[in-house]
């Protein structure tokens, strides 16, 4: 499932990784194939938003394609439409991608990146 507003994409659920014209914007390498979710919190895409929240349901690393900075992630708990913060996670920078590792006790939490 991919939700479109215009050509801004907002959110996304799929299986293992999303593509546009062959360009890799989210993806998940683990020991098991993931279904990913994410989405933006200020109706940008999630390659420019200031705040996006991924999520995964397998442990492995995800990896976003990026064209603005990125300042911190955290784990967050959500709770309706409130998230807690349970802890800073770390991320790396490659060119325009960003990966984390999913760790196997983050899997009831999201990861919300910050701009």
């Amino acid at each position: 499932m991919i939700h479109l507003k215009q050509d801004k994409i907002l959110q996304v659920e799929c299986t293992g990784f999303l593509t546009e014209n062959g360009q890799d914007i989210l993806t998940f390498e683990g020991t098991e194939q993931a279904s990913i979710m994410a989405f933006s919190r200020d109706e940008r895409d999630i390659r420019d938003s200031s705040e996006i929240f991924l999520k995964a349901d397998r442990p492995g690393e995800l990896r976003l394609l990026r064209r603005k900075e990125v300042k911190r992630a955290f784990v967050v708990q959500a709770n309706g439409r409130e998230f807690r913060t349970v802890a800073e996670k770390p991320i790396c920078r490659d060119n325009n991608t960003l990966s984390f590792k999913i760790e196997p006790d983050e899997l009831n939490y999201w990861v919300r990146l910050c701009s």
